[in-house]
């Protein structure tokens, strides 16, 4: 029983050290060490970001009936901010796949996100579309 009770609590030790390191890297793409250090020791900071990082965006995959009749802001090319300032540009099926295999850093995306409302693009002619959160769902979520 003892046995088991450990490999739980190492289970989610480990789970909890691996989502820090992921948002620590996650930052690091974008920020300087020292402004990544001074974001992971504000809690509220740390929680703004751990949120706008795994939180603030989902994909879907839609059939195309669907696409054809909504009026989405199509997105045939997506830049990337890097953290020496300059852009780099990948195509949707790049997004797509950095998106499923975990290594998207949505810290780096640039679109338009609004204050107030969620914004949806359609990603080229994938039939997926990129949902952005606003900024107040992400501040609404912190507050949770």
């Amino acid at each position: 029983m003892n046995k088991i009770l450990f490999s739980i609590i190492f289970i989610a030790i480990s789970a909890i050290g691996i989502s820090q390191n992921s948002l620590e890297d996650k930052l690091l793409e974008v920020f300087s060490k020292n402004q990544t250090k001074l974001i992971l020791e504000d809690n509220q900071q740390k929680e703004y970001y751990n949120n706008m990082v795994f939180y603030s965006f989902s994909l879907e995959k839609n059939n195309s009936n669907k696409i054809n009749h909504l009026k989405l802001d199509i997105l045939n090319t997506i830049e990337l901010k890097n953290i020496d300032g300059t852009i780099s540009t990948i195509t949707p099926k790049q997004l797509i796949e950095s998106i499923n295999n975990g290594t998207f850093n949505i810290l780096k995306l640039r679109v338009d996100r609004d204050l107030n409302n969620s914004i949806v693009y359609l990603l080229g002619n994938t039939n997926h579309t990129l949902k952005i959160n606003s900024f107040n769902s992400l501040s609404n979520s912190d507050k949770k």
